[in-house]
């Protein structure tokens, strides 16, 4: 094995196999940029670990050591059982005072309120700071005194991975009947985040037994490397081997009309259908470009709304006048005539 440096506090039994690569003071030269142990060869290919998260380390393994991956299954497994039992062989808090007792973390009590308050910033997007502002704890506080919020560090590194874990495994059983040989369509785009980070997210479409239709959104991927067609192939192919789909059951995907997204689908030959949006969209665009009536009057338009947007004078008086009039009271908005992907919010 290659001499690198393991993660500091590293939770996940996957890290066994993997390190970083050192500087001259012994500490990681990248520590987004994991480098398997396994073979001198995975040396040049690091793997993307973005905040310590280990998606794409288990998809390595799975892909290129599945003998190693194996032992991982069957260590975490050990794993998991000899937590449940050390769990269950806890006993009772036992205080003089019950009622100012704080819950024992081993307890189910506490585990039961922490996965209810990692459910809630994970569901509502909210940030992870949130359960050190003092109004959080005041309102945690008032429900159950007894129970202590953990840190942001613990919902970050404990709490949220072992949620995506149990959600992953539902989604899983969801899709039993597609892995079984079920078919499905799929959706894939490219995005920035707010901060510009690029991501590729993938989405399964298909019908359960129930004939329901059900959407999954299966893989959201950081993705830094440039954006061709070879990149965004394999971001694809690794997401469809993580869950064990077939792409030959994949009956389309569905993209924008980008060149390099069209590459990425001719490469795996995959059937694509172009977006209606998206085409919608240019459909409308072109249309309205070269019409300098058009544009004239949606220039006004929007002039007038910025007006009212920007001035709470006159926001106070339209709505002043309003009342007067007997109107409902409903502020000026613009209408997006055009639909860009960038006004999107994801």
């Amino acid at each position: 094995m290659c001499e690198l440096v393991s993660k500091e506090k590293a939770t996940s039994l996957v890290w066994n196999y993997f390190g970083f690569e050192p500087s001259e003071d012994g500490k990681p030269v990248d520590s987004e940029k994991a480098i398997c142990r396994i073979a001198s060869g995975c040396r040049k290919r690091p793997v993307l670990a973005k905040g310590g998260n280990t998606s794409n380390l288990l998809t390595h393994l799975r892909r290129h050591h599945p003998k190693q991956y194996a032992e991982l299954i069957e260590a975490q497994e050990k794993k998991k059982s000899k937590e449940k039992k050390a769990s269950q062989g806890q006993g009772k808090l036992k205080v003089t005072d019950q009622s100012a007792a704080k819950y024992s973390r081993a307890s189910k009590k506490w585990q039961e309120l922490t996965d209810s308050v990692s459910y809630c910033i994970a569901k509502d997007m909210m940030p992870m700071y949130t359960v050190e502002k003092e109004g959080f704890k005041r309102l945690l506080k008032s429900f159950d005194s007894k129970y202590e919020v953990p840190s942001r560090k613990y919902i970050s590194q404990t709490a949220l991975p072992a949620l995506y874990a149990k959600t992953r495994e539902a989604v899983s059983k969801e899709l039993e009947e597609v892995i079984g040989g079920g078919y499905f369509a799929a959706t894939t785009d490219l995005w920035s985040s707010t901060t510009s980070e690029p991501y590729i997210s993938y989405t399964v479409h298909f019908i359960n037994h129930n004939w329901e239709l059900r959407s999954r959104c299966l893989q959201t991927m950081f993705m830094p490397e440039q954006h061709t067609g070879e990149n965004i192939a394999e971001a694809i192919q690794a997401t469809l081997e993580a869950w064990g789909l077939q792409e030959t059951h994949q009956v389309c995907l569905t993209t924008d009309s980008g060149s390099n997204i069209i590459n990425a689908a001719a490469r795996l030959k995959m059937t694509r259908l172009a977006c209606f949006g998206h085409n919608l969209h240019l459909a409308v665009t072109n249309a309205l470009k070269d019409d300098s009536r058009l544009s004239r009057a949606l220039g006004v338009c929007k002039k007038i709304v910025s007006s009212f947007s920007y001035s709470w004078k006159k926001k106070s008086e339209l709505s002043k006048v309003q009342s007067e009039m007997k109107l409902p009271q409903h502020s000026l908005i613009t209408v997006g005539y055009a639909y860009t992907k960038q006004n999107i919010r994801l």
